[in-house]
């Protein structure tokens, strides 16, 4: 618990941390919607891996999130 960064993700600017979960503002993304996604998808997998137990279904879901959020950024999505 607590706002311990577990997974040892580099900061993010204008970031706000709720219990390990980044809430970035969009400012303060990187234009490389890859590599935003890549983050999002570690700290999910990190996140539910310290919540329960790891397990693959973790790794699949944060990679449906990857995929959902390169979409929905490269269609101009900001919500």
């Amino acid at each position: 618990g607590g706002n311990i960064n577990k997974n040892k993700l580099p900061p993010t600017p204008t970031c706000t941390q709720l219990n390990a979960i980044e809430v970035p503002s969009l400012d303060a993304l990187d234009d490389n919607h890859e590599k935003e996604a890549s983050r999002l998808a570690k700290s999910i997998t990190g996140w539910l891996d310290d919540e329960w137990i790891p397990q693959e279904v973790h790794v699949q879901m944060a990679e449906s999130a990857k995929k959902s959020y390169i979409t929905a950024r490269n269609n101009g999505e900001t919500e």
